[in-house]
């Protein structure tokens, strides 16, 4: 029987996790403790130059970006963990910290970065009202706040156009439904444009606007059995198919994995999860990257970033029976180069692999599911933990 796992190893916080690459593709921005704490650390893409650029010492640093023009990261950090998040940009030439953000008892929640408006970022803040968050542009330049928004509902989420235009608002109803909101421009009144019952919401959402802004990209489940990738003519109502399985929605609770050109604004890849990591390629040049990619790890792959020119992308693997581990691939060599695992301590020992599994519920209802056997056992009068789903959308057992 394999030994047991010591539960410092497997709770444990991993050694390395949360990469980014910077917006040409230079450099690499992660999380790892410094004296215990977790703080930020940059390296050189291609070389070991590992170096932690922050030195906090109380709760950590978790939550950052890269700063759209690449000199610098954004990060969150709140007070001995009050959750009234502010935000801070570091400049990686001179070391030097800003907070952005100096108000007391006020919640900063990032909503979009775009490297193609290096000058501003849209951030919500309650500051007006503790109740809700409006939405703000602040200057990086010189922290200068302009309120873009304020919520005509209960937010959910902002849905910025690639202006960087605030058009779009996912509004939670009380009967558990959703709203997507939209309007032509910031003067405009907002409009109702899709609603959906709380049958179809877990499947359903607006992704964001087309990049010349004239369309949406939806998740939208409304008359089918999976969550269907769509675009849809805000002017019209009018939809055109872009993606779908029959078996498993395109997102999930978490959210939809899709890699979009940055030039077009097509879609040219969506992932999802079937009974492994599926993705669905739509752009054909991207057929030998995804080829390249099936051949460098056995874990299923995501792509987490990809530089300003598209020719540097960062790849989680992530593995049933080993710790998750990143790479960079470089498209034109079809090349990946090793970073790191994020909990390396993991693979000293044996774990147990997943295996799918399907069985019928008593309505003859067909069930997915997995099962994992105790590594080195007899596979016969087990004891078993049950971890059930719960319901449609549940977040956990």
């Amino acid at each position: 029987m394999a030994p047991l796992i010591p539960r410092a190893v497997l709770f444990g916080n991993p050694d390395r996790f949360n990469p980014a690459l910077s917006p040409e593709g230079d450099r690499l921005a992660y999380v790892a403790p410094d004296a215990g704490v977790p703080n930020l650390w940059v390296r050189t893409v291609g070389r070991t130059d590992d170096r932690a650029v922050t030195q906090e010492r109380g709760a950590g640093i978790f939550d950052y970006f890269w700063s759209p023009d690449g000199r610098g990261l954004l990060y969150l950090k709140d007070h001995d963990g009050d959750e009234n998040f502010r935000l801070y940009r570091l400049d990686l030439a001179t070391g030097g910290e800003t907070c952005l953000t100096p108000f007391d008892k006020v919640q900063v929640q990032v909503v979009m970065v775009d490297p193609g408006h290096p000058e501003e970022i849209l951030i919500a803040m309650n500051k007006r009202n503790p109740r809700v968050h409006d939405l703000y542009r602040l200057s990086l330049a010189t922290a200068e706040l302009t309120l873009a928004a304020e919520p005509p509902g209960n937010v959910r989420f902002w849905i910025p156009d690639p202006l960087l235009r605030v058009r779009g608002v996912y509004l939670a109803r009380p009967d558990a439904g959703f709203d997507f909101l939209v309007r032509d421009d910031e003067s405009s009144p907002w409009k109702t444009l899709v609603s959906w019952n709380r049958e179809d919401a877990l499947t359903s959402r607006p992704l964001g606007f087309s990049r010349d802004g004239t369309s949406v990209i939806l998740l939208d489940s409304r008359g089918a059995t999976t969550g269907r990738l769509v675009e849809m003519d805000p002017e019209t109502g009018q939809t055109r198919f872009l993606a779908a399985d029959d078996a498993y929605d395109m997102g999930s609770v978490f959210g939809v994995d899709a890699l979009v050109d940055r030039e077009t604004g097509r879609i040219q890849a969506v992932g999802y999860d079937g009974t492994r990591r599926v993705w669905n390629v739509m752009d054909p040049d991207l057929d030998p990257d995804f080829e390249a990619l099936g051949s460098v790890d056995d874990g299923d792959f995501y792509i987490v970033s990809r530089s300003r020119d598209d020719r540097v992308w960062l790849v989680r693997f992530e593995h049933d029976d080993r710790s998750a581990c990143s790479y960079t691939y470089h498209r034109e060599a079809r090349r990946a180069e090793f970073l790191f695992a994020m909990q390396p301590a993991l693979d000293a020992y044996r774990l147990a692999p997943m295996e799918p599994i399907r069985f019928t519920a008593r309505d003859g209802l067909e069930i997915p599911g997995y099962i994992r056997f105790p590594v080195g056992v007899e596979r016969r009068g087990l004891p078993m933990v049950v971890l059930p789903h719960g319901r449609p959308g549940c977040l956990g057992p």
